[in-house]
This record gives C-alpha cells, structure tokens and sequence, in this order.
C-alpha cells in the first residue's frame, strides 16, 4: 500500500489495542526495505495466512523451538519424490511414548497431551542420550516449544508446545520441513499420511 504520509512503497500494520475498556488502534508503518528483510529472516509465517473483509492477516512467526517431541523416524532416500496421500511407516510401535530432544540430544520420554487448544507433552522418564540414528533420517514431529537452559525434565512436567492440538504434523528431512501430516496408526506402528508438499 502507499502510507499517505510516507513518500515509499511499505505494508501499513494496525494493531487493535483493549486496555482497561479503552479501545484504540496503534499503526506501524513497514517500509519495503524493512518488510524484504523480516521476509528474509523468517520473521512472518506466510503458511495458512488468512483472508477476512478485505485485509490479509499473516502471522508473526515464534523463534525456532530448541525442544522438539518426536513422534518417530522414517526413512527418506535422498532423491525420492515425496507426494501428498503417501503413508510412511515409521521406526516406532503405536503406544510407545514420545521421544523428547533439547537442543538435539534426547532428555526424555513423554506422552501427548492437549492443554486447552494446544497439544503439550507430559514427561513419562528421563533419559542418556542414545547414539544418534542415522539411518532413519526424516521426523515426524509431534511440536515444539522453548524452555529453560537449564531446564529440568523431571517425570510429571508438562510442556505445553505451540501447535494447535488439530495442526497437521511436521516432517522434517536435513533441518528443513518437507511436508505436512496426518499422524495414524498402521498395524502396530505410527505412521504419517502427507497432506501437503512444501516445494
């Protein structure tokens, strides 16, 4: 848009603030140099924008979680064309609990839980750090979140995690999403049904 009192092209953000029943809006003017850079460094979530009475709402992205809950592990081979509707067994029997990674090591085990519209993961154990899988190279990842340094995952701690409890689950290949899932049960194992590619 063209900010009437601004010479350049930008994005005219406005915020609806409620204090104390006094209602006001708060403008912040993005110029385009401004809005590139933030784009560039992964500042907003352009993934599921939404459309209402004429405005583009895009969320603002969270920095990335350094704890991750892994549903499982499959294998990807590196030139293998991954498409949506195809279902992938993963290394993990249904029942099992999930595993619980802090900045790439494991720490824990835990089972999923939904805290109001949330998903969260209860700690069921602690853990030492097994030897890195490399064999099974693509997670499904159940969510993430961010906690303490120095956090302590003792038996009984909820995490609550930053997706909703009905968002489709990652897949992650090489640091980088791949697509998204629907987690299911396949015999005795989870799996993950791809609903959608990330070209």
């Amino acid at each position: 848009i063209k900010h009437n009192s601004f010479s350049e092209m930008g994005i005219l953000v406005v915020f609806e603030v409620s204090l104390n029943n006094v209602e006001k809006q708060m403008n912040l003017f993005l110029t385009e140099d401004l809005v590139k850079a933030l784009r560039e460094n992964g500042f907003f979530s352009e993934r599921n924008f939404s459309q209402k009475k004429g405005e583009i709402i895009i969320p603002l992205t969270y920095p990335e979680p350094d704890t991750i809950i892994e549903v499982g592990r499959f294998r990807l081979e590196d030139n293998f064309k991954i498409k949506k509707n195809m279902i992938f067994e993963s290394n993990k029997l249904a029942g099992d609990p999930l595993d619980i990674y802090k900045n790439g090591k494991q720490v824990a085990l835990g089972e999923g839980v939904i805290i109001d519209d949330n998903r969260g993961v209860r700690v069921t154990e602690n853990v030492e750090t097994p030897e890195e899988e490399t064999f099974y190279n693509t997670k499904i990842i159940f969510g993430g979140c961010s906690t303490e340094a120095e956090e302590k995952f003792g038996e009984g701690r909820i995490l609550e995690l930053r997706e909703w409890w009905n968002e489709p689950a990652k897949v992650i290949k090489d640091n980088k999403v791949i697509a998204y899932g629907e987690i299911l049960v396949m015999d005795e194992s989870f799996g993950v049904k791809i609903t959608e590619v990330v070209e």
